[in-house]
């Protein structure tokens, strides 16, 4: 079951609509910074130094999710949803 704070891996759609490549994104609901000293890091599952750009948003359909490679801590989550309002 897919849940907030998440990482999952999807084909992120090219802006020409194009089919992308895998990426990584945080699942939000059913802020650039120096992280990867974080204990969120190890956990989220992400092989290299990572943000969160809240800047770039889709709605995705569940069934188009490759699979779920980590999560982040609640206090990450809401920090970033916090800052979606910003």
């Amino acid at each position: 079951m897919k849940r907030a704070g998440q990482i999952v891996l999807f084909n992120f759609p090219q802006t020409d609509l194009g089919v992308g490549k895998p990426r990584p994104a945080l699942l939000l609901a059913q802020l650039p910074g120096n992280y990867e000293d974080s204990p969120d890091f190890v956990r989220s599952g992400l092989k290299t130094a990572s943000v969160i750009r809240t800047t770039r948003l889709a709605v995705v359909s569940g069934a188009i999710l490759i699979g779920t490679i980590g999560e982040i801590s609640p206090d990450r989550l809401m920090l970033v949803k916090n800052n979606l309002g910003d």
